[in-house]
């Protein structure tokens, strides 16, 4: 369908803003579409624009992009025309808050007849934003407006009176020489409701294109709006968008989204749960998959048309929309109960996190239930251990052997690690909210002894800092006078000199001496790149003390984590606070990573793996029995 024919040419025309500001104009913005999102350059780009335009004398007319509408029935008693928004509600939404913006800044007079002759926005399936009074906090739609308002506010200050009224002449003076246009373009009103979709899909294309979720909410909406009995209507459509909303704002909770998905940019959330009903794979290359299961589904419903009925819908034995939707409402509540119950939160959201989608793992569970005889809560958990075991594929004598030029195996052990110990812990879950939240890097427990990591000049002078800090605990730890003849207070006057008159081949001998000075009972220790010395931690707390001596960076971890400015998981925090080191001087030493603090965090990390890496028997019968203790 071509919008653009000879026989609608007509419709299509410049037309001034200030034409729109004669008190008959009231635009509709259909369900379908998803509401005002223009964010700080947008408007400031629009506004600097306009601000241009009214400077240069020699143009006369400044175009804005096309405006799409189609003409509604105006009701007996209505005095505006109304005009359904096929595109370019961003654009009208923002002019409504430019305009808005004079009311403090013109002559009373004006601008009260512009505020009696500006044009109106309506709203279907939500409730009209209140433009004199935006409060942030109530829905998605009113928090963009506010920030959009704020910025129109900033972009003001400091904009004397001859600006203001120069930017007001452009836009609201139809008779003036010079004016701010649209290009308004009325499609035929002959075109249907679904027609009106699809238009406004091509014309967003590249742009705020239309998602998934929110064309099929329009299909649900075009539904019932065409069931016969007008009561039953509006009892369905209306009970059809209070539980599309709750939906909606359950996967807005970024604690319920991360643990489905570890997209950050997504802009509609629904489109997961329609993949995952759909059964689209992420193999699948089709992004409108569950789009067109849908439209097929429309097509082929007996109130709506004819058509072959896709082989999918057949499957599930669903012959319409309304049936579709009680099945949709069913998947949703299968994420929400994975949600809540914390062995598939863990499990699931780990697997999420190595790539995996929602109908991927769904899938696997399915297989394994096959055959399965009499399928239960303990059989589930299992199947998913048992499909994490296989993407690993690993067993805990391979992982004791991981080293740290293979950081992907490594960051995925060591996530486990963590899932496991979450699972364990009874109040506590694992926020995968926070963790997509930060780049992580595999990190050395106790620095390598390598001089050459530490590149920069500056790096190199932060990090004598950062030992001379360590060397003044130390000495505080060990009671230690400070007099000229303890190897502390040496080293200290050795870092002290290096920082005033800094000498490269010092700094060589001072990093490797540093370094055995830290090291296990004053030697440098063995293979610090095997797992016994490796944790997961955020990139920039890494970055913040590069490679220095352990005390220092356990100092850091505890001082992160004891403020709470930074997510910190708990197998790092308890390997710098040396919960896994048997009680013995080790426990009792801040100051360094010793061999028997390695074996016990081993010691630690195979045994809650090993459940799942090397299920023998007796681990199977001690999953089963924690699983039963669980269901009570």
């Amino acid at each position: 369908m071509n919008i653009m024919t000879t026989e609608n040419y007509n419709n299509f025309k410049p037309m001034a803003v200030a034409e729109l500001l004669n008190g008959k104009y009231s635009f509709v913005i259909p369900s379908f579409q998803r509401g005002f999102r223009w964010e700080k350059k947008q408007i400031t780009d629009l506004l600097e624009d306009i601000d241009r335009f009214s400077k240069e004398k020699d143009s006369k007319v400044y175009y804005l992009q096309p405006i799409v509408v189609k003409k509604q029935p105006i009701a007996a008693k209505e005095d505006r025309e109304k005009w359904e928004v096929l595109d370019g509600q961003q654009r009208l939404t923002t002019i409504k808050l430019i305009l808005d913006s004079f009311k403090d800044r013109v002559a009373p007079d004006f601008a009260k007849k512009l505020k009696e002759n500006i044009y109106e926005l309506e709203y279907l399936s939500r409730e009209n934003l209140n433009f004199g009074k935006i409060d942030p906090s109530n829905d998605i739609d009113s928090f963009y407006l506010y920030e959009a308002k704020k910025e129109i506010e900033n972009w003001w200050k400091g904009k004397g009176i001859s600006i203001v009224n120069r930017i007001f002449e452009v836009l609201t003076d139809e008779k003036a020489d010079r004016n701010v246009k649209i290009i308004w373009y009325a499609v035929d009103e002959s075109y249907k409701d679904l027609d009106s979709i699809k238009i406004f899909n091509r014309l967003n294309k590249g742009k705020i294109a239309l998602t998934n979720s929110e064309l099929i909410k329009a299909l649900f909406i075009l539904k019932w709006e065409k069931t016969d009995s007008a009561s039953e209507n509006r009892l369905n459509l209306d009970c059809f968008i209070m539980e599309w909303n709750q939906m909606e704002k359950r996967f807005h909770d970024d604690k319920f989204w991360f643990f489905l998905s570890k997209d950050k940019e997504c802009q509609t959330r629904m489109d997961l749960l329609f993949d995952f009903f759909t059964e689209r794979n992420v193999s699948k290359t089709d992004n409108d998959w569950a789009y067109r299961k849908f439209q097929n589904l429309y097509d082929c419903d007996p109130n709506n048309g004819n058509g072959k009925l896709d082989t999918f819908w057949k499957s599930l034995k669903i012959k319409n929309m309304s049936e579709a939707w009680l099945k949709v409402r069913k998947a949703f509540d299968r994420l929400i109960s994975w949600y809540e119950d914390k062995s598939y939160y863990h499990y699931i959201g780990y697997l999420v996190a190595n790539g995996k989608s929602i109908y991927e793992i769904y899938n696997k569970i399915e297989d394994k239930r096959k055959n399965a005889g009499e399928w239960t809560k303990e059989k589930s958990i299992g199947a998913l251990r048992q499909i994490i075991q296989e993407e690993l594929s690993m067993n805990i004598d391979s992982v004791k052997e991981l080293r740290y030029d293979e950081p992907e195996k490594i960051r995925k052990i060591l996530l486990l690690f963590n899932i496991e110990s979450y699972i364990k812990h009874d109040t506590m879950r694992f926020p995968f909210e926070k963790f997509y939240n930060k780049k992580w890097d595999i990190e050395h427990i106790d620095s390598k002894n390598d001089s050459n990591v530490l590149q920069k000049l500056e790096e190199k002078q932060g990090w004598v800092e950062v030992v001379l800090k360590a060397l003044e605990k130390e000495s505080f730890f060990s009671k230690i006078t400070d007099d000229n003849d303890n190897p502390i207070a040496g080293l200290k006057a050795e870092g002290e000199t290096l920082l005033k008159n800094w000498d490269q081949k010092k700094f060589q001998e001072y990093y490797a001496k540093i370094n055995v000075h830290f090291g296990e009972n004053g030697k440098a220790s063995g293979d610090k790149d095997k797992i016994d010395n490796l944790t997961l931690l955020d990139s920039p707390t890494n970055q913040e003390y590069k490679d220095a001596p352990f005390l220092c960076k356990r100092f850091c971890i505890i001082t992160k984590d004891k403020n709470g400015s930074c997510f910190i998981p708990m197998c790092t925090r308890n390997i710098f606070l040396k919960y896994y080191t048997a009680e013995d001087t080790s426990y009792l030493d801040p100051l360094r990573w010793c061999e028997v603090d390695k074996n016990g965090y081993m010691n630690a990390l195979t045994e809650t793996l090993k459940p799942i890496l090397s299920p023998s028997e007796q681990n199977k019968s001690n999953m089963k029995g924690k699983v039963d203790e669980q269901n009570g």
